[in-house]
């Protein structure tokens, strides 16, 4: 299959608001093509076209694709162009919907069915100057990507600072997610920044989240004020939270503690590089395993949740936006690591 030659994702990351409208307004403008699926045509090149229009498709726009024809990725990757172009062509016939073609620059960024419901970034930014006024917080950046619009935002209150090592300090914020191409509705959920190395993590939603709604009896300007209400409304237990936190510094992990996390990792990275991140020798890894299938996972490993949790959200940073923000989550999800699950929001 054709991979390395598709498109790759174009991404920025900007400090203003203002800023971020402008590159919505052009570099990540987006336009929307109606289609039958059976007029659709794809090349040997990767290229996909329909009435006058051809463009190349990116990566996950051609998941997308496989997605809507029924056709496995996986299967999709591992065969031939010829066979992949087949496939396609019979199936375009036999699923023949309404679809609706995104595209971007003049490349194809995603590929959905139709009706498409989304809600528009730009609406979002100009809702949300408010909302941080009005809670007191500070926008850390707004990262754009083509399939995701990222906004982190700190609150300024310095209660909300945890110190887990002296002179170590995090601060708590709201991190806002949205895509209009087709790739996730709205969330906003809470996250933390280490301020030292400024790696971040995104928290577990049960610490307190709101999920863009979507009611066809409602306009967006509506459903987008429910949004923004939601996160006015937001609120975290902090002092739980805080403890939970600092409890990663004592915390050894065991065997099983800390390959869950390395599995997690290699989905994304691949075995190498979470080997890496963890600082994990293949070594040590065999005998991690080796242990857990003796049911010997208990076993203390000498190495602190924390000095994992830092190892994941400092790596984030070197991947492009999708990886990162995949490993920020893991490295929330360990916040809920030590100690019992009970949470208060």
């Amino acid at each position: 299959m054709w991979k390395e030659q598709l498109p790759r994702e174009k991404e920025i990351t900007v400090n203003s608001f203002e800023k971020a409208k402008e590159f919505l307004r052009s570099d990540y403008k987006v336009e929307q093509i109606g289609v039958n699926l059976a007029e659709i045509e794809v090349d040997q090149d990767g290229w996909l076209s329909f009435s006058d229009y051809s463009f190349p498709m990116t990566d996950w726009s051609f998941e997308s694709l496989c997605n809507i024809l029924g056709i496995p990725v996986a299967f999709g990757r591992r065969i031939s162009v010829d066979l992949l172009l087949y496939n396609i062509n019979a199936l375009k016939h036999v699923r023949n919907i309404r679809i609706v073609v995104l595209v971007a620059r003049e490349t194809v960024i995603n590929i959905v069915r139709h009706p498409f419901v989304y809600t528009r970034n730009e609406a979002l930014l100009d809702a949300m100057s408010d909302v941080v006024q009005k809670l007191n917080l500070n926008l850390h950046e707004v990262k754009l990507s083509d399939r995701t619009m990222d906004v982190k935002l700190l609150y300024q209150n310095d209660t909300l600072s945890m110190e887990p090592i002296p002179g170590d300090p995090s601060r708590i914020g709201v991190n806002i997610c949205n895509s209009e191409t087709g790739f996730g509705n709205a969330q906003a959920v809470f996250w933390v920044l280490r301020q030292i190395c400024t790696n971040g993590a995104i928290a577990n939603v049960k610490w307190g989240g709101v999920n863009m709604t979507y009611d066809p009896e409602i306009s967006q300007e509506r459903a987008i004020d429910n949004f923004m209400s939601g996160i006015q409304n937001l609120s975290i237990n902090y002092k739980q939270f805080a403890e939970v936190y600092k409890r990663l510094v004592d915390h050894e992990l065991n065997v099983n503690e800390l390959m869950s996390v390395w599995r997690k990792v290699s989905r994304i990275t691949g075995n190498d590089l979470a080997d890496s991140i963890l600082n994990i020798n293949k070594k040590d890894r065999s005998a991690y395993l080796e242990k857990i299938r003796i049911d010997d996972s208990l076993t203390p490993t000498g190495r602190s949740a924390y000095q994992i949790y830092i190892g994941v959200t400092e790596a984030a940073k070197k991947f492009p936006y999708h990886v990162r923000q995949a490993l920020e989550i893991i490295g929330g999800s360990m916040i809920d690591l030590p100690g019992d699950n009970k949470r208060s929001v």
